[in-house]
């Protein structure tokens, strides 16, 4: 009865392993598909994204509520 337990958690930890490989070695890898890289996916041409900032302090307390 044990046997069948110990396969089954076997199979989990190598199916999360197995992902966790993948997805390492995908962040490794770089993104080659998508866009940016050498062979761009896209269709047309985005519009560069801006940096942003930090949140002004007006913008922060706009929806205080007053008890």
């Amino acid at each position: 009865m044990l046997n069948w337990q110990l396969l089954s958690v076997g199979l989990i930890v190598f199916c999360a392993a197995s992902y966790l490989i993948h997805a390492a070695w995908r962040a490794w890898r770089g993104g080659k598909a998508g866009c940016g890289g050498s062979s761009c996916a896209c269709s047309g041409k985005s519009e560069p994204t801006q940096a942003r900032g930090f949140i002004p302090l007006k913008e922060l307390t706009l929806r205080r509520r007053n008890p």
